[in-house]
């Protein structure tokens, strides 16, 4: 169970398997793995604080962001999402970005993309 992995020069967070969609295109239909991670398939979603414990325990100097995204929709835990970058930014300066389906509002049932903008 992966919740933090690397692929390229970026460190990927895997907050979820929650997901709105469907798409045919969706690596989690096809694969079990992506980068270093052996699977994303989680066995339950992680804490907010081990998610960001799992993230700081990474040299993040590696890396040119840190990235969103993993077999969920990363809204799907949208407050928790924005609490861990509040928290990153006490510790790095990387541009953080999410990979999204833009289903935020609808799920939070709220307006979020300037809430989002905002903590990324």
């Amino acid at each position: 169970m992966a919740i933090v992995y690397t692929l390229g020069r970026g460190l990927y967070v895997n907050m979820t398997n929650r997901c709105t969609c469907n798409c045919t295109f969706c690596l989690r239909s096809k694969i079990d793995h992506v980068g270093s991670a052996e699977t994303l398939w989680l066995e339950h979603e992680p804490v907010k604080e081990k998610i960001l414990t799992d993230i700081l325990e990474y040299d993040l100097t590696e890396f040119e962001e840190i990235v969103f995204c993993g077999y969920g929709e990363p809204t799907c835990r949208l407050d928790d999402m924005l609490w861990v970058c509040k928290r990153l930014k006490k510790y790095t300066n990387l541009p953080l970005r999410i990979n999204t389906n833009r289903h935020a509002s609808i799920l939070a049932g709220r307006g979020c993309c300037s809430v989002i903008q905002r903590a990324f």
